[in-house]
């Protein structure tokens, strides 16, 4: 993937930075937080997630998001 090349470990350490504010920041709101990042991480072994840009998402990676997502939506759009 496009960032292969730069320190994964300060990458990695990043992005889990984000993650904990994004999830603090969601918990003040009615909204629910999925943590799609480990499914994005499994791109490194498993091409087949990774889209032919070598940067995107493939189909197969955004159908394992939904997977995670869609009940936390049916849960939110059932309170509506």
């Amino acid at each position: 993937p496009f960032g292969q090349s730069r320190d994964a470990a300060n990458t990695s350490r990043e992005i889990d930075q984000f993650n904990r504010i994004n999830y603090e920041e969601t918990r003040k709101t009615p909204a629910e937080y999925v943590d799609i990042t480990s499914i994005s991480r499994q791109g490194i072994l498993s091409p087949q997630l990774v889209a032919a840009d070598g940067l995107h998402p493939s189909g197969e990676q955004y159908r394992q998001w939904v997977e995670l997502i869609a009940p936390g939506a049916k849960n939110i759009l059932g309170k509506s």
